[in-house]
């Protein structure tokens, strides 16, 4: 039966059922898995048996396709099952939680530590917590702990820590890195950060599991024995410890697409398993036993003894329980004298890595290094015999490296929106000089970290700077990564599984068949991608702070607001404030923009001066050209937060109430600006506070709208309704002052005729922010409400007829608040 369906394909059914079974409701799920279990029941019903009867030689025919469907559905339903299972285990963990805004003391044992760039990470296995009345609780849960107090703690301590236990918070813009994913397929339940020295106790010292004692070791004898960097590049290609790397390393290797070359693998676990057996086999010449040839099983067992004891030590990053399995089986396969082919035994090993650890799908480096194994057993000819020599080999290793990389380019696109061109160039030099350099350098370092020979350990970390200088080389030479707006996940695996298949059929001469599988994919991009039409209007989820990007029909766009975060850390100097400052806008805002590529801004727009606000904006003026400023208030009383944008735009090309005021076109988008409108011609009320004071703008397209009143509140709202209220009617519109119960009287509400509201909130924010009762005003008044904090990224297109919705969360349950 196997025979029919590959192994590698059912592998990848596998994905998909995963995927299901943790993006789907349960109720869908478990319905879909049962629909499945009744076609599998059915086709082995249906299966030929007995005695021959008419129509028999038909239903024999037709039985290959029916199994080969009833196999396709079992995997699809185990894998379906088996993530709603590890939801179910997740949820159950989840709710034994304490509420995140208690203080708890949490009790257990440390599972790892690993350095951070402030600090430590802990891994702690959580027995318990106590509330602030003194009850103990169990908990049994994995907690991810920052701990920046300069307190020591080692593997098997027994600790209680002080702090606020959270689950971890979901990615809320595309192409970020999100720690819910991450922390689901780590089997973390919650993090906690320590900042106090006093909130962090060690009640007893003991040992860890001897990996983790062991990497340790390793990690303090490489830096006795070497300067950090020479240490860092050895435990990076030993163990995939990359904790000693500085900024400007990684972001070499990401600029040439070599992360790969830093991730424990094929190369590292085929080494080690070769060293082994021969060395087992060496030995075992030594007894009569194995003088009779009779110790082959006996030295494939240390190899893979040692091999997966090797996975331990690293921590077991799914490259290297990929390639552990993959050299589990081909070693079996030898014992018992079978041959194997790469693709079932790629297909095996991924098959079980998903049913046992269905959040792997969810997991980056699991995607990403099954995807680059698969181009690289699509580009791999079934039998070369009757090809040899140097030119065919370098062929063969130039073709399967681009396919690799080709394969790999959807799905960083997807995860991180951006992709390593260079890297299809790169890895065709770095991949066969890495395989030379990478040996002397593992067995340098582990020999000499082992033996305690610094000098050998010196050795090896000169093969690894010789490949470092490569990277960087590669890195001056080539263009960067580019930024683009992440496709669809379907687009993303359509292009993936496209690539392979397209190499696949390439290499078997089956041209028409390639370029079927390529049209077919193009067609699924194009229909996966297609958004309407018209005003396309994003709110950024910028913490707890406004901004939002508008894209016009004609090509121009407005930045209006672009977040801020106050900068309360102590001991910075004016250059740290200010980065501070802009944060928002330097990590979320010119991202966007720079995805969306867009080099531009035609109008930037200061709601009002507060830096939740204004900050973002900063870097904003940093990063692209602006054509025009517009804002309330007057330039000659433009306080700290707005003069750098004044200096940055041009005083010339600062617009402002009163001036301002009135209807304005561009192209088929009327923007009319409504407030602040004093009676005095003034630029904004001189009794009223900034928020009250906010520019408040109106986007039109056709019959279409989005109303931007920054953070007026109460007062602001009852200038705006003084004058004809039917400028206030809008499809979508931002709730004034972050949803707070300040802000959305009914009156305000109620003008507005709102289908959608977008709440600009920060996660867990000190303000309690939106208000429930706030939230509730405007779903009674029939507006579906968004919130940035819950749903992300929330773009909405306005095409002059009707708005169209996308969230980045659109999982996020309705309860907004």
């Amino acid at each position: 039966m196997l025979a029919r369906i590959p192994v590698v394909a059912l592998f990848v059914v596998g994905v998909f059922g995963a995927a299901a079974g943790l993006a789907l409701p349960a109720v869908s799920v478990a319905a879909l898995a049962v629909g499945l279990v009744v076609l599998v029941a059915g086709a082995w019903a249906a299966r030929p048996g007995g005695r021959p009867a008419a129509g028999t030689a038909a239903k024999t025919a037709a039985a290959p396709a029916t199994r080969a469907i009833a196999v396709v559905a079992f995997v699809l339903a185990l894998a379906a099952l088996s993530a709603l299972g590890h939801r179910a285990a997740a949820a159950a963990r989840a709710a034994r939680l304490p509420p995140a805004d208690e203080i708890v003391v949490v009790e257990g044992v440390v599972e790892d530590v690993t350095a951070a760039d402030e600090g430590a990470r802990v891994r702690l296995f959580a027995h318990g917590w106590l509330g602030a009345g003194g009850d103990g609780r169990p908990l049994g849960v994995v907690v991810d702990v920052a701990l920046t107090a300069p307190v020591p703690v080692l593997p098997g301590d027994r600790v209680r820590l002080r702090g606020r236990l959270k689950k971890p918070a979901r990615a809320l813009s595309p192409g970020t890195f999100d720690p819910g994913a991450a922390a689901l397929s780590d089997g973390v339940d919650a993090r906690l950060t320590v900042v106090e020295p006093g909130d962090v106790a060690v009640l007893a010292h003991s040992e860890g599991a001897w990996w983790v004692e062991a990497k340790a070791a390793l990690s303090r004898r490489l830096q006795d024995q070497l300067p950090p960097r020479l240490a860092g590049l050895l435990l990076a290609l030993l163990v995939g410890d990359t904790s000693l790397f500085v900024p400007e390393q990684s972001e070499a290797y990401r600029h040439v697409g070599a992360g790969h070359l830093l991730a424990v693998s094929g190369l590292q676990v085929t080494l080690l398993a070769c060293l082994l057996a021969r060395l087992a086999t060496l030995l075992l010449l030594l007894t009569p036993w194995g003088r009779r040839g009779r110790g082959a099983a006996v030295a494939a067992g240390v190899a893979l003894a040692g091999v997966w004891s090797f996975v331990l030590l690293c921590g077991a990053p799914p490259s290297a329980v990929r390639a552990a399995i993959m050299a589990t089986a081909v070693v079996a396969a030898g014992v018992l004298g079978r041959r194997v082919l790469l693709g079932d035994v790629l297909g095996a090993a991924g098959l079980l890595t998903v049913v046992a650890s269905p959040a792997s799908v969810q997991d980056a480096g699991f995607l990403l290094s099954y995807a680059a194994v698969l181009g690289l057993v699509a580009a791999t000819p079934a039998d070369r015999s009757d090809e040899a020599g140097l030119l065919i080999a370098i062929r063969d290793g130039v073709v399967a490296s681009v396919v690799a990389g080709l394969v790999t380019l959807p799905l960083s696109a997807w995860l991180f929106a951006q992709v390593a061109p260079a890297g299809l160039i790169a890895n065709i030099v770095l991949v066969p000089v890495a395989s030379a350099l990478q040996l002397p350098a593992l067995l340098g370092g582990a020999l000499g970290a082992v033996a305690d020979l610094p000098w050998l350990s010196f050795l090896g970390a000169q093969a690894a700077l010789l490949l470092e200088a490569l990277v960087f080389g590669l890195a001056d030479l080539l263009p960067g990564v580019a930024a683009l707006d992440a496709p669809p996940a379907g687009a993303a695996a359509a292009l993936t599984l496209a690539a392979a298949g397209a190499a696949a059929l390439l290499l078997a001469r089956q041209r028409a068949a390639a370029l079927l599988v390529v049209g077919g994919a193009a067609a699924v991009v194009v229909l996966a991608g297609h958004t309407p039409r018209g005003l396309r209007v994003t709110f950024l989820p910028v913490g707890q702070g406004d901004a939002a990007v508008l894209e016009l029909p004609d090509g121009r766009v407005f930045v209006v607001d672009g977040g801020g975060r106050v900068p309360l850390e102590p001991g910075l100097d004016a250059a740290g404030r200010a980065a501070v400052l802009a944060e928002p806008g330097t990590r979320v805002v010119v991202p966007y923009l720079r995805r969306r590529g867009i080099r531009r801004v035609d109008v930037l727009v200061l709601s009002h001066p507060h830096p939740d606000h204004a900050g973002g904006l900063h870097a904003v003026v940093d990063a692209l050209p602006v054509g025009e400023l517009w804002w309330a208030g007057d330039v000659a009383q433009a306080g700290a937060l707005v003069k750098p944008l004044v200096c940055a735009v041009g005083a010339d090309r600062v617009r402002s109430t009163p001036a301002l005021l009135g209807t304005h076109r561009f192209g088929d988008v009327v923007v009319d600006v409504l407030g602040p409108a004093p009676a005095e011609a003034t630029a904004t009320y001189p009794e009223l506070r900034a928020n009250d004071n906010s520019l408040v703008l109106r986007f039109c397209l056709g019959a279409t709208c989005v109303l931007l009143p920054g953070d007026v509140e109460h007062f602001g709202e009852e200038q705006l309704l003084t004058g004809d209220v039917d400028r206030l009617r809008a499809w979508v519109v931002k709730a004034p002052h972050h949803g707070s119960s300040t802000s959305s009287t009914p009156a305000f509400v109620a003008a507005t005729h709102a289908r959608h509201v977008v709440l600009c909130t920060g996660r867990d924010n000190q303000f309690g922010f939106p208000a429930p009762a706030v939230v509730e005003r405007w779903r009674a008044a029939g507006a579906r409400a968004w919130d940035t904090a819950r749903h992300g990224e929330t773009t909405f297109w306005l095409d002059g007829v009707d708005v169209h919705v996308r969230a980045f969360r659109a999982d996020a349950d309705d309860d907004v608040r």
